[in-house]
């Protein structure tokens, strides 16, 4: 895959990075070198042993596996494939959900596709390394957000996100059906418990976090010139954003536009 543009008839290349992408490529690359160490000193790579993903070993209780597998990669090409794609992909989503929902999604889609492949993998003791898994949740989120962005498959050919991740998933759908789950090496499930898990979150995320209990102190009203404040504040911030939101869409607004609404909601539910 290569870089996208938004609109016109031209390509580039932005080198921009954000925060959790950035520490999410930072955590990822420091275990890989850990990785090296340990095959260079001992002759075998033990993190893979105790946190790769294998099925026998968390029934016999190390049952953090499904979690900390997505970290861990066999060779220079995985790590980099999937590196690229959290690159390339994860930070137009970060910056329309922000940072905290954007980790909330990653590590919830990758421990969903850890928990199918456990149960994929029950009776084999080959381990299941890798951030695939979320990787291919994080497709599936840009392809839901942007789907009229073009993506060039391969650095050659232009397609439609949502095309790509179309694509994507009949193939790893086929590739399963056809040759089972591990084929070829590769944790096939795992690409589709991503997806399948990223569907689940994008679609009904709100609904499961608005029905879990919340703690609300009310620190009291204001007093003096709060509310000149905050009519200032709803005239220049917000209206604008509603604005936007009426010309393009509410998945065009950035993490910080997010945030001030999310404020203005709860000063409206607070009751001013």
């Amino acid at each position: 895959m290569g870089r996208y543009y938004r609109g016109g008839s031209e390509y580039h290349l932005s080198f921009r990075i954000t925060y959790m992408v950035k520490w999410l490529l930072i955590i990822n690359v420091a275990v890989f070198f850990l990785q090296i160490l340990s095959r260079t000193a001992f002759g075998a790579d033990y993190l893979v042993y105790y946190f790769g993903l294998t099925s026998p070993l968390v029934l016999r209780g190390m049952i953090w596996q499904p979690f900390t597998y997505m970290f861990l990669h066999d060779d220079l090409g995985h790590i980099f494939w999937n590196m690229f794609g959290l690159w390339m992909f994860g930070r137009d989503i970060e910056e329309a959900w922000g940072p905290r929902s954007f980790l909330t999604y990653y590590l919830f889609t990758g421990t969903g596709a850890g928990i199918l492949s456990f149960f994929a993998g029950l009776g084999s003791i080959v381990p299941t390394i890798g951030a695939s898994g979320a990787i291919f949740a994080i497709l599936l989120a840009y392809g839901m957000l942007f789907p009229n962005n073009i993506v060039l498959l391969l650095f050659v050919f232009p397609m439609r996100a949502r095309n790509v991740v179309i694509l994507f998933g009949a193939f790893e759908l086929w590739m399963t059906l056809a040759a089972g789950p591990q084929a070829g090496g590769v944790a096939r499930l795992a690409h589709l418990g991503g997806m399948g898990f990223g569907y689940l979150y994008i679609k009904y995320g709100d609904w499961m976090r608005q029905r879990l209990p919340r703690i609300r102190i009310n620190l009291g009203s204001r007093r003096g010139s709060s509310e000149e404040d905050w009519e200032r504040f709803m005239h220049e911030e917000v209206d604008p954003i509603l604005e936007k939101i009426g010309r393009e869409g509410i998945h065009s607004l950035t993490w910080k536009e997010r945030k001030i609404l999310k404020k203005a909601r709860g000063r409206r539910k607070a009751g001013r």
